[in-house]
């Protein structure tokens, strides 16, 4: 039987971070579904940039950067 991202994500253990373009049109029209799964999913976070679209990385890249810097700071690797 196959299995979703979804699922995978759900049975995790490991730190998830989702970093959402606040200006993302095409994600955020339908955002519900993914936050659903990261609110049920232990040890997930989601952050926001407010002034990103779908390219977050590039469109605020240092912000974008310091988010993911905090998040692996804080990760534990000991798994």
């Amino acid at each position: 039987m196959p299995t979703t991202t979804t699922q995978r994500l759900r049975r995790t253990d490991l730190p998830l971070l989702l970093i959402q373009g606040a200006l993302d049109k095409e994600i955020n029209a339908t955002p519900d579904s993914t936050l659903a799964v990261v609110r049920e999913t232990p040890h997930a976070s989601v952050v926001s940039l407010a002034e990103a679209g779908h390219f977050a990385n590039m469109e605020q890249a240092a912000a974008f950067n310091q988010i993911l810097e905090t998040f692996l700071a804080g990760a534990n690797y000991d798994r």
